[in-house]
């Protein structure tokens, strides 16, 4: 299923501009998030807004060989000074058990403190962690503006 590109075309402009995303408001970069995750062939669903448990988005993928994936994404959006602690990630850790997923990932506009990164680490098989540079890498990767897709559900 092809969906929307707007937030990932509107992110590369803003890259091509020599900007950072902190211009993206929290809501704008959830849906970055969203689009790049239903761009790499993930189905996406956003949590609701109110006692979503720190969960923003859930996401399943099914591979041929391995069967289903299910991720857990708490989404960060956060000036560069301002980093993820690891209190956040004790939070996501705990949801991963809760919503019964293979993974939980956070992802953040800024950067992760050294605590929260060595959390992440000890739990690598289950908990991963994509910072501001590795978002914009991932925004990279993407192919053509292709806009002709579906909307995404929110």
């Amino acid at each position: 299923m092809f969906y929307k590109k707007f937030y990932i075309t509107k992110a590369k402009e803003i890259l091509r501009k020599g900007d950072s995303l902190d211009v993206l408001n929290w809501h704008e970069f959830e849906k970055l998030i969203a689009e790049l995750l239903a761009s790499d062939g993930w189905n996406v669903s956003p949590k609701r807004r109110t006692k979503d448990d720190g969960i923003d988005i859930v996401s399943i993928k099914q591979d041929k060989k391995l069967g289903f994936s299910k991720v857990v994404w708490q989404i960060k959006k956060y000036k560069k000074s301002n980093p993820v602690g690891i209190n956040i990630i004790r939070e996501l850790y705990g949801s991963v058990s809760e919503h019964r997923a293979s993974k939980g990932v956070i992802v953040t506009s800024s950067r992760l403190t050294k605590g929260a990164l060595e959390l992440i680490r000890k739990h690598k098989y289950i908990m991963f962690g994509l910072d501001g540079s590795d978002v914009e890498g991932w925004i990279y990767e993407q192919g053509g503006e292709d806009d002709d897709g579906k909307d995404l559900p929110f």
